[in-house]
């Protein structure tokens, strides 16, 4: 349900269609070799644009090939198709190989354009990025690099700093490291980066505006994950002031923010509160068809200890009316798992979920819906 916030970006540089001198290149490219390379790059581009990266990659690794051998080590467009390469490769997954030639990618913006331009900036970022996943990869097994994520990061922002008199741009890179760190290790370490962020936005944009908002709410994920629900519901609430504007259309992120708010005022014991996002959910999302309905807010089943020292697991079917207030009322088990300890666990359970109720002329109603829970025994 909560949108993957961070942009990153493509190519920095268009590549020049290959109509000119290719001086110094070794050996001269063929007509074909050129033809080949414009549509290979042509395809790449309408990929990308579509944000489809599985089926931009071999265009983009072609582009590069060719590349390789049109221009010379250091030009500017091979700094970039370098760039382009590695950047296509971290969003397929390539970790490993992603991390290699955004590495050389680098190298080759810092031979084009020296080592604090502003240019390298999104290079920086990206192998920050890659690093970044590269490390959560490795864990288990023998590292056999270094984690710099942060490094990255930081050098980055220091170049911005230096490069830009636009102190957006700077928050704008530190917001999107902080949500990088967060979404890959759940850390502390994204506050910095985020707050940062978040003072730029307040005293330049106001409270009101969407970025300033768009950085409280991953604020807030930063504290919830930390227990501090109060912190976690200033942001969320100021953010919400944003998402939530009677001139602003009902968007995926002020849905998050409902629902990360039901989580903290649940974790509080704070019900009430909770009712107000449930309902607030339901009257922006229409009721699902079928009788399952997703929860905004659920727990994970205590697995009974008199079922798990026996080795049983099951399965347990359960039916329930969902009230106005988005609370669990009158669960029935319609298939037992054979286990009253199962079958009362997962009751317990579900009594603590929150759902979004069903509307009918903007007034929410009671409506049926169920659920199944599977308690797996060791095999």
């Amino acid at each position: 349900m909560i949108p993957h916030a961070m942009q990153m970006s493509a190519a920095i540089f268009s590549i020049l269609w290959l109509f000119v001198n290719f001086t110094q290149a070794q050996p001269a490219p063929t007509q074909e070799e050129i033809k080949l390379f414009n549509e290979s790059f042509t395809t790449y581009q309408k990929y990308l644009k579509q944000g489809d990266y599985e089926n931009a990659l071999p265009h983009i690794k072609l582009a590069y090939e060719l590349g390789q051998k049109m221009f010379t080590t250091n030009d500017k467009n091979l700094a970039a198709l370098t760039y382009n390469y590695g950047f296509t490769l971290g969003n397929t997954n390539e970790i490993d190989l992603a991390a290699d030639v955004l590495r050389v990618a680098l190298s080759r913006y810092e031979t084009v354009f020296g080592k604090a331009a502003v240019e390298l900036v999104q290079p920086l970022m990206e192998q920050a990025h890659v690093d970044a996943k590269l490390q959560i990869a490795s864990r288990g097994k023998r590292q056999r690099r270094t984690a710099m994520y942060k490094i990255y990061f930081n050098r980055a922002l220091k170049i911005a700093e230096q490069t830009s008199d636009d102190p957006l741009l700077y928050a704008r890179l530190s917001r999107e490291a902080g949500i990088s760190i967060f979404e890959t290790f759940e850390s502390d370490d994204a506050r910095p980066y985020l707050k940062e962020a978040h003072e730029i936005y307040l005293e330049r944009l106001g409270s009101k505006d969407a970025m300033t908002a768009l950085t409280s709410y991953w604020l807030a994920r930063v504290e919830n994950s930390n227990k501090d629900y109060k912190t976690a519901e200033t942001y969320l609430l100021s953010a919400l002031d944003s998402f939530a504007a009677p001139e602003i259309p009902a968007n995926d992120f002020e849905i998050a923010t409902h629902v990360l708010l039901v989580e903290v005022y649940e974790k509080q014991g704070e019900r009430d509160k909770a009712t107000t996002h449930c309902q607030a959910i339901g009257r922006i999302k229409q009721w699902q068809a079928g009788p399952m309905q997703t929860p905004v807010y659920q727990t994970i089943p205590v697995y009974p200890r008199e079922a798990r020292s026996a080795n049983i697991g099951g399965t347990i079917v359960l039916g329930f009316s969902v009230s106005e207030a988005g609370i669990v009322q009158d669960p029935k088990i319609t298939t037992s798992s054979g286990n009253q300890f199962l079958d009362d666990a997962a009751i317990a359970s579900v009594m603590e979920w929150r759902y979004a109720p069903k509307f009918e002329n903007d007034v929410p109603v009671a409506a049926d819906s169920s659920t199944e829970l599977i308690f797996n025994a060791k095999k």
